[in-house]
């Protein structure tokens, strides 16, 4: 993974979520330990299950409706700490979807090793651009 380093002069910050959401609702730790996995595949179906996204073509999609994930890998976790946000507008939230939610985090007793994000940093600016392409290549 290479990210790109490029000057942005006035960034647009979108509103949160809870802008546009009717209804929102926390996924708690029930243990303590640190956060060793998440399953990111459960998180998305559980976000098109909250109308984030759609199985179905014809079925409407819910601008307010998403997922806010708070804790990183790594994280130390205590009890009653919000692992998640469901943000939705159905009035009907399925009972088992936030008991999916929370275990689609792993927690484990051992400290959990945070994994390396970003491998390099090239600034285009400061290097000819034949290096850049090379960089690229390799990665």
């Amino acid at each position: 993974m290479c990210f790109l380093k490029a000057n942005v002069t006035s960034p647009e910050v979108p509103p949160p979520l809870s802008a546009f959401s009717a209804k929102q609702q926390v996924v708690i730790a029930r243990r303590p330990g640190f956060l060793a996995a998440v399953d990111a595949r459960a998180l998305a179906f559980a976000s098109m299950d909250l109308g984030a996204g759609r199985r179905d073509y014809l079925k409407s999609l819910d601008p307010g409706a998403g997922l806010v994930v708070h804790k990183k890998i790594g994280d130390p976790i205590e009890i009653g700490e919000p692992l998640c946000t469901l943000h939705y507008g159905r009035s009907d939230l399925p009972a088992q979807l936030s008991l999916q939610v929370e275990a689609a985090f792993e927690i484990q007793e051992p400290e959990a090793e945070a994994p390396h994000l970003v491998r390099r940093v090239i600034e285009y600016g400061n290097q000819p651009e034949a290096e850049v392409k090379s960089v690229m290549r390799q990665i």
